[in-house]
């Protein structure tokens, strides 16, 4: 259990939907056999693998509270999609069956999501989770000089530089901009200002447990 005045939060947030507060309550009206083919279905699903509408109405045939099966799956669903979306390292087995019985579920079935969240098959789903996921291009190739402009239109005499930058990004696209060198040591101080405040939150506490 998590102690009384701890700052840890359950891995699903601060914020967590009454559908999954409920999922323990909900799943003892849930038989074994039904509870593991909602978890075999949802991590078809996350692994990108073919499901079809008549996989989900088999499942709603083998109990007789069909409802009551619309929302335990869906709490499942957000439950687990959730820790997927989480670093390993920072959701670790025991953190996560302690999430699991802060929400009430049993034993016998918070082993059944542990083995299912951190076994073989984890590897392929956050596979399919990162090329699904949106994502913007990224840095491939950086190259900078300086110039100096001798001389302009109106100045015959100016001997000012200016930093030339040209970045090349993972889509194919080139981008070239100058920079001054006041606003380059601009951007060098706001870099270090936020390498140092990473720093500092990585010193917390709460993110070393």
């Amino acid at each position: 259990m998590v102690p009384i005045g701890s700052e840890r939060t359950l891995f699903l947030g601060p914020r967590i939907p009454n559908y999954v507060k409920s999922l323990g309550k909900n799943l003892k009206n849930i038989k074994k056999p039904v509870f593991r083919q909602m978890v075999k279905l949802a991590m078809l699903d996350f692994e990108g693998k073919a499901t079809n509408s008549d996989m989900y109405v088999a499942i709603k045939k083998a109990t007789q509270d069909s409802c009551n099966v619309d929302i335990v799956y869906g709490a499942l669903y957000a439950l687990l999609k959730c820790a997927l979306s989480l670093p390993e390292a920072s959701l670790k087995q025991d953190i996560f069956k302690e999430d699991l019985h802060e929400l009430g579920i049993n034993d016998e079935y918070i082993e059944d999501l542990t083995n299912v969240l951190y076994g073989q098959r984890r590897s392929s789903i956050i596979t399919n989770f990162n090329n699904l996921a949106p994502h913007l291009p990224k840095l491939s190739n950086f190259s900078w000089r300086i110039d100096v402009a001798i001389s302009t239109s109106t100045l015959n005499r100016v001997l000012e530089p200016a930093i030339v930058m040209e970045i090349q990004l993972s889509d194919g696209r080139r981008e070239t901009f100058e920079v001054h060198p006041s606003q380059f040591h601009r951007l060098r101080f706001a870099v270090a200002t936020l390498l140092k405040e990473i720093e500092n939150l990585e010193m917390k506490s709460i993110l070393k447990n």
